[in-house]
């Protein structure tokens, strides 16, 4: 099977644009390709099994709230992907080890804005017996936004709470349910060889063990066109 680093991406990348050493191109070749792997999650460009340490699962207490104000948990430091949430892919029913389901479920469904309003207006389109209509909305608490400055000798904006999403729920909630959801590389956790921090000999992480290579030739493909474009700008 291939192996592929992070350097061995981006070694493609600055080849395809004519720039093989990273004189001129490397930090945003770099950038270019963790943009890449957004992007292609963004747009919907990947299969789930093209990007398995991307997605996570978490379990969350309801305690009988109609909605849900929740971020992404700290992970481990070794743990590569836990920035940014990128989209949520799934709600469902909490199963905990060792319990066996019955088929009294409960059948989670995402709606927009639009049918919202409807069923304010009509009982047909309210959710059924074991039916759980769910919004995923943006952040709606706080007073401090991400990327705002502050004023003089105020703290920072909390990261957690910054990235904090409002989820609304219809329906009787279980006492816990799980989240699936996707989450962004964090490039200062990938280990990569600096052209102008060459004194240090470095073990670039592989990426293949954490995304397939068709989806890393696609994040690749991403990253040369911008480039090229950018280039001739």
């Amino acid at each position: 099977m291939a192996i592929m680093t992070i350097d061995d991406a981006l070694k493609q990348i600055l080849t395809r644009v004519n720039d093989p050493y990273g004189d001129t191109y490397w930090l945003r070749a770099y950038q270019l390709f963790f943009e890449g792997i957004n992007t292609l999650v963004q747009t919907g460009e990947y299969k789930a099994e093209e990007i398995p340490s991307m997605i996570k699962i978490v379990t969350l207490e309801t305690e009988d709230r109609n909605s849900i104000y929740w971020s992404s948990p700290n992970m481990s430091e070794n743990d590569l992907f836990g920035g940014f949430v990128i989209k949520i892919i799934d709600v469902r029913d909490s199963v905990g080890e060792g319990i066996v389901s019955s088929s009294e479920g409960n059948r989670f469904k995402e709606i927009d804005n639009d049918y919202y309003q409807l069923i304010k207006f009509d009982k047909e389109y309210k959710p059924l017996k074991n039916e759980i209509f769910y919004m995923i909305e943006g952040k709606t608490e706080g007073y401090e936004w991400a990327g705002e400055p502050t004023e003089e000798g105020d703290a920072p904006p909390s990261v957690e709470n910054e990235h904090k999403i409002l989820i609304k729920f219809i329906g009787t909630l279980p006492r816990e349910l799980e989240l699936k959801y996707i989450a962004s590389p964090i490039p200062s956790k990938f280990k990569v060889s600096n052209p102008a921090e060459s004194i240090e000999q470095v073990s670039p992480t592989r990426v293949d063990q954490m995304f397939s290579l068709p989806f890393l030739y696609k994040v690749i493909d991403f990253a040369v066109q911008k480039l090229s474009m950018e280039a001739f700008d």
